[in-house]
């Protein structure tokens, strides 16, 4: 293939939760170890992950996988056994030569001579995002915690096929200000119902679920609006008072949704 060339194909990221805490020891053996699992899954499928394009990092691997890659085979069959493996080896080994993995998928296009391309550079992003690393933590009982991009998660996930389903994934949001970075991601943990595992500061679906706020997120929040205030209508200095409260929220923000009245006596 030309040096020129510019191929879509699926990028894949493992990194190992708290690797840089070990020692140089306990890194070198987690590595063999994380590596020889790899393997023995891609082989247990049909896979040859020597003609996997890696790049190492410090506690992982960024890998360009062949274009005739069975994608649905990568999102379904290969977490789940890697899933397997790893709570096979975690059994049996101390916390600390235990190996729990961060993983990401992405669908784009890149150079495989040079990796250049938008390809690795939001993998790397999904890979080390502040979401996938909470979801590992509060997924305590988990060996994986998988993120998918919007690409993976439509062209594969909504597939279906392989007992890949939508509900076995959550929109999150993943959002890195610094780098201009907001997208929507899927994530999925094995053994955990994804339709109500929360993350702490997860306020909805989408970019801005990892806002603060609406107005963070660039967004008006209507409560600051007149119109949309808390409202409290008076009777005389003995009648009823009423008060309307909004509750609620959208994608954007909040919306009415709900309504709450309560009633009483004003003897101010």
């Amino acid at each position: 293939m030309p040096n020129s060339a510019l191929v879509a194909r699926l990028v894949c990221g493992f990194d190992v939760q708290k690797y840089s805490e070990r020692s140089t020891r306990r890194q070198e053996e987690i590595k063999l170890d994380g590596n020889r699992m790899l393997g023995e899954v891609a082989a247990s499928l049909g896979m040859d992950r020597e003609l996997w394009l890696k790049r190492p990092t410090g506690d992982g691997e960024l890998a360009v996988l062949p274009p005739d890659v069975d994608l649905v085979t990568m999102v379904g069959r290969f977490v789940r056994e890697l899933d397997a493996r790893l709570a096979t080896h975690n059994r049996d080994r101390v916390p600390d030569m235990q190996i729990r993995l961060r993983v990401a998928m992405h669908l784009d296009t890149l150079r495989t001579h040079s990796f250049a391309g938008h390809a690795l550079i939001t993998l790397g992003r999904l890979l080390d995002c502040a979401p996938l690393r909470r979801a590992l933590v509060l997924g305590d009982r988990a060996q994986l915690a998988l993120l998918v991009s919007e690409p993976v998660y439509r062209q594969v996930v909504c597939s279906e096929l392989d007992g890949l389903r939508s509900e076995q994934f959550r929109e999150i949001g993943v959002r890195i200000p610094a780098k201009a970075f907001n997208v929507p991601a899927y994530l999925h943990i094995p053994g955990y119902d994804m339709r109500t595992f929360t993350l702490p500061d997860e306020i909805g679906y989408g970019p801005e679920a990892a806002a603060p706020g609406p107005e963070a997120a660039g967004y008006p929040d209507p409560f600051r609006s007149r119109a949309q205030e808390p409202e409290i209508r008076k009777g005389p200095e003995w009648g009823p008072r009423f008060t309307m409260r909004l509750t609620g929220r959208h994608a954007r923000g909040y919306q009415a949704d709900s309504m709450t009245f309560t009633e009483g006596l004003d003897r101010s």
